[in-house]
């Protein structure tokens, strides 16, 4: 069964402090213009396919020396919408990483990767990925789980993404 998406799960409006502290360890929500948004749970495929991205990137970025890889539930904050996003997959490179605070990002990561299920295929392509353009994230990888396909989005001018193929990637 699909799930709509935003689903706020909390009924009035909070804080971002307050959303640290609400909820535990088994809450899956996101913090979107001072309410809580459940997520849907990830399915077995999303969860192995977010373990081997996560061990590549994060196996290439120690072996650099080039900054940190993190996963969900890691909360990133940022300052546009406002909001809390909880990305699949977050990289944050040496220069930024003091933005890192106890429980959150300060900030946008370097790179974001949602691992996209049909159920949030259009919020992570229009909802997500605006935000994420306009917060400064520069870049975005959009993985489409049940169709073995991916999108690349390099932060062009005005904070706006644009589509690139795997050969054109800057690095």
């Amino acid at each position: 069964m699909a799930q709509s998406l935003p689903h706020p799960i909390h009924p009035g409006k909070m804080t971002f402090e307050e959303f640290i502290h609400w909820g535990d360890e088994t809450s899956f929500a996101e913090w979107i213009d001072g309410e809580v948004v459940e997520l849907p749970l990830p399915t077995w495929r999303h969860q192995d396919q977010v373990g081997f991205l996560m061990a590549l990137l994060r196996t290439f970025s120690e072996e650099h020396r080039l900054g940190e890889v993190l996963s969900v539930p890691f909360l990133m904050r940022l300052p546009v919408r406002p909001s809390g996003r909880r990305p699949d997959i977050m990289f944050v490179a040496n220069e930024h990483l003091h933005r890192f605070k106890e429980y959150y990002l300060d900030g946008p990561a370097d790179l974001i990767v949602e691992i996209s299920l049909a159920e949030t295929e259009d919020w992570d392509r229009n909802e997500k990925l605006n935000d994420y353009a306009q917060s400064g994230v520069r870049e975005y990888w959009l993985i489409h789980s049940e169709r073995n396909q991916a999108e690349f989005y390099q932060l062009g001018e005005n904070n706006t993404y644009r589509p690139v193929s795997i050969n054109q990637v800057e690095t």
